[in-house]
């Protein structure tokens, strides 16, 4: 990716970032009656804030063909992940929705590294050929079927 263009990706990200912080702020006034306290939830989105720059600063210095080569395994342990959300026990439901695993002290919801995967599955099939990527078939139809496990067990509604 050519320099510009990566800082001017890294500019839009953080200002929609920043954006989403001052909407939070302006709606936190309204929190307290149903909630508590509003600055709670604006302090869980600056810490979620900066764990994602951290996150992405570490990600961003593993070379892509790591990323390439392990695409597999990544995609098994998104899966995995994403079952586990439906043991009991470890399986938590919130606003009626089993899409959380319990972990204690904090609860991820595995979608958001089931999608992380089935991004790294769709560039990992489409850098094999050229030719992919030029037909509807090879290049829509076959992509999605390479992904479609894991993008299954995001949209699932079972109980």
């Amino acid at each position: 990716m050519e320099r510009r263009s990566a800082i001017i990706l890294i500019i839009a990200a953080f200002a929609l970032a920043v954006f989403g912080v001052i909407m939070l702020e302006s709606t936190a006034q309204f929190a307290p009656e149903a909630h508590g306290h509003g600055e709670r939830f604006i302090r869980q989105q600056v810490a979620v804030f900066l764990l994602g720059i951290g996150v992405t600063w570490v990600v961003s210095r593993v070379p892509y063909q790591w990323w390439l080569n392990n695409c597999l395994w990544i995609g098994f342990f998104a899966c995995a992940l994403l079952i586990l959300c439906f043991v009991p026990g470890i399986g938590a439901k919130i606003n009626g929705a089993r899409r959380w695993i319990h972990l204690g002290f904090v609860t991820p919801q595995p979608s958001e590294f089931g999608k992380f995967a089935a991004i790294c599955g769709v560039v990992y099939y489409l850098s094999l050929k050229d030719d992919y990527a030029k037909g509807f078939v090879s290049g829509f139809v076959k992509t999605y079927l390479c992904i479609s496990p894991i993008l299954l067990l995001i949209v699932r509604d079972w109980e």
